[in-house]
C-alpha cells in the first residue's frame, strides 16, 4: 500500500488576497472559510493562507513570486485569488489610497493568471477568482468620521464595478469566479446587476443601513462568520461545477493511501469518543437514537475497522454500512441500492422500539452543511427486519421539512441550530410491526450543479407499537428519487419562494 503514497508534500490550495483573506483563518467569532477549507481538505490538500492586510493588485502582482513555491518544492492544485477591496478604495486624496483604476486592476488579474511562476507548475493551478463583497455605507461612514475624512472612501455602486471586472476576467481567459458580491447583494433583495440605474442599491446610503448586508460584513467590508461560510460554500460549489474530481469528498486522503488499517482504527476510535467523527471528513452520519426517551447507539464508522481487525463489536439497531469517509449517495447512484440505506449497507440484527404517537430523536455527529432537507421514511419488513430484503422494502415518508420561507432556514440550518438532532413523530395510526427507519439529510449547497445534491441516508431497525391499523403502500428506495427533481436539481442562493421537498408524498396517518 505503501507504495501510493505521493512522492514529497501533499499538493497546495493557495489563498491569495488582503485582509479578507487574511483574517479567515481567524475561530475567535465563530466559522472561518480557512480554517473550514483546510477542515475540508484534511490530509487531502495543504490549504495555505497568503492573505495580505492592505494589498491591491498592484501589491499582489509584484509579491506573488515569494508566496508560489517552486514546482521542484510543491506543487500548487488551487490559487485562489481575491482581491478588490481596497482597489476600488477611492480617495481622499486618490494618490495616497490603495486605489487601483478598473482597467489596471483587469490587467492585473491577466497578469497574475498568466504568470511564468504560475504557468511553471504542470499541470497548472486551477485558479478561482473572488469578487469583492459589496460595501455597507453606512457602517463605513462611522470609522471614515473618526478617522477624520469629511466623506465615505468606499462606495458599493464603485465595489460593484470591480466585481463586474472581476467576471469579465473571468470568462474572458475561462477562469471559475465566485461572484461573492452578487451572492451577498441577491440575498439582501438587489436584483439590479452591478449598475444602480438610478435605485440606490441595498449597502448605499441612499438605500438605508442594510441588516443583511451588516450581518455578512463585521465592520461593513470584512466578513462575519456568516459571510465566510457562505464565501465557503461558493467556493465548493465552484470547485464541484468545473473540477467534481477535486472536491474534499472526491480525492482520497494521505491516510486512505498510506492503507494503515490499525493506525486507521485507532484514528477513528479517537474521533468516535471524542465526538468528532463528523468533522474528520466534513460530513456526518446517524450515531444514535432515542426512541421514547430510550436512548440507543447506531452504527459507528469505526466498527468497519474494528470488524477487519478481528475486534468484536455490539450489535446496533443501526444499519452497518461502508460510507468509510462519511461521504454520501450522489444523484448518479440513485437507481443504485446504496440509495436504500447508504454504501453496501447490512441489515442490523436487533431493533429499537418505539409506540405509534411516541418520537425517535435521530443523532447526528456535527454536521456543516445549513442547506438542504430533512426526511423520514419508514418500511415494513413483514417479518424479521435482520433478514428484510433492503431491494424490495418500500418505504412511506412520515416526516419530511425543506424550507421555512419567512426566515429563508433550510431544515439542515435548523437540525444543527439544535445540536444535530432531528425528531420524528411516528403516525398514531401506523399498524404495529417491525420496520426499518429510512432518515436522510440531502445536502443541497451543490444543487445548483447537476448531480450535485448530496444524499446521506442511514437506516435503523425499529419495533412499532400500539394499536393503530394503517400499512400505506410505500415506494422502493430506487425510485425515491430523480436527479431532475425540482427539490434535487435547483438553485439554493436565491430567496426561495417555493420548495418542492423530493420523494413521494408525505404519509401524516390521516
Amino acid at each position: 500500500m505503501a507504495s501510493q503514497l505521493p512522492v514529497g508534500p501533499l499538493d497546495q490550495f493557495i489563498l491569495f488576497g488582503d485582509s479578507i483573506t487574511e483574517k479567515s483563518n481567524d475561530q475567535e467569532h465563530g466559522f472561518a472559510f480557512a480554517s473550514a477549507l483546510q477542515n475540508a481538505y484534511m490530509l487531502k490538500l495543504d490549504v495555505i493562507n497568503r492573505g495580505f492586510g492592505g494589498y491591491n493588485t498592484n501589491n499582489a502582482v509584484e509579491i506573488l513570486p515569494a508566496i508560489l513555491p517552486a514546482p521542484s518544492q510543491a506543487r500548487v492544485r488551487f490559487l485562489a485569488i481575491f482581491f478588490g477591496a481596497n482597489d476600488s478604495n477611492l480617495g481622499p486624496p486618490l494618490m495616497d489610497t490603495q486605489y487601483v483604476s478598473i482597467p489596471d486592476f483587469a490587467q492585473n488579474l491577466r497578469d497574475l493568471i498568466s504568470h511564468p511562476l504560475v504557468a511553471a507548475h504542470d499541470p497548472p493551478p486551477r485558479i478561482i477568482l473572488i469578487t469583492p463583497p459589496p460595501i455597507e455605507e453606512t457602517f463605513i461612514a462611522r470609522e471614515d468620521e473618526k478617522n477624520g475624512y469629511t466623506e465615505v472612501k468606499r462606495y458599493n455602486r464603485n465595489t460593484a464595478l470591480y466585481a463586474e471586472a472581476v467576471t469579465k476576467v473571468g470568462k474572458e481567459t475561462g477562469t471559475p469566479v465566485v461572484d461573492l458580491w452578487s451572492v451577498f447583494m441577491t440575498k439582501a433583495g438587489w436584483v439590479g446587476g452591478y449598475c444602480e440605474d438610478g435605485l440606490p442599491m441595498p449597502g448605499s446610503i441612499a438605500a438605508g443601513f442594510s441588516d443583511v448586508l451588516k450581518s455578512f460584513l463585521d465592520d461593513g467590508l470584512h466578513l462575519t462568520p456568516a459571510g465566510y461560510k457562505i464565501m465557503f460554500e461558493e467556493v465548493l460549489k465552484v470547485i464541484g461545477e468545473n473540477w467534481p474530481d477535486q472536491t474534499p469528498e472526491a480525492l482520497k486522503s494521505l491516510r486512505d493511501l498510506h492503507g494503515l488499517k490499525f493506525c486507521k482504527t485507532i484514528i477513528m476510535k479517537f474521533a468516535t469518543i471524542l465526538g468528532l467523527a463528523g468533522t474528520v471528513a466534513a460530513h456526518g452520519f446517524v450515531s444514535g437514537i432515542v426512541a421514547d426517551g430510550v436512548a440507543t447507539e447506531g452504527w459507528q464508522i469505526s466498527y468497519y475497522y474494528d470488524i477487519v481487525n478481528g475486534v468484536p463489536v455490539p450489535d446496533t439497531p443501526g444499519w452497518y454500512e461502508e460510507a468509510l469517509d462519511i461521504g454520501f449517495i450522489p444523484p448518479t447512484e440513485y437507481q443504485d441500492p446504496n440509495i436504500a440505506c447508504h454504501k453496501n449497507a447490512v441489515n442490523a440484527n436487533v431493533s429499537a422500539t418505539v409506540a405509534a404517537g411516541g418520537t425517535v430523536k435521530f443523532q447526528w455527529t456535527e454536521w456543516p452543511h445549513g442547506i438542504g432537507p430533512v426526511l423520514t421514511y419508514v418500511a415494513n419488513c413483514g417479518g424479521d427486519c435482520k433478514d428484510a430484503d433492503k431491494t424490495a422494502l418500500k418505504f412511506v415518508k412520515i416526516d419530511e421539512s425543506g424550507i421555512d420561507l419567512d426566515t429563508q432556514v433550510w431544515a439542515a440550518g435548523k437540525l444543527m441550530e439544535d445540536g444535530d438532532v432531528w425528531t420524528t413523530t411516528v403516525p398514531e395510526s401506523l399498524a404495529p410491526g417491525h420496520y426499518v427507519f429510512r432518515h436522510e439529510i440531502i445536502a443541497c449547497h451543490g444543487c445548483s450543479s447537476l448531480n450535485g445534491a448530496q444524499n446521506y441516508p442511514f437506516c435503523v431497525n425499529i419495533d412499532v407499537t400500539g394499536s393503530g391499523t394503517e400499512n400505506p403502500e410505500g415506494t422502493v428506495a430506487t425510485s425515491l428519487y430523480d436527479k431532475n427533481d425540482p427539490g434535487i436539481f435547483f438553485n439554493p442562493y436565491v430567496t426561495m419562494t417555493d420548495y418542492q421537498i423530493p420523494g413521494p408524498a408525505l404519509w401524516t396517518g390521516n
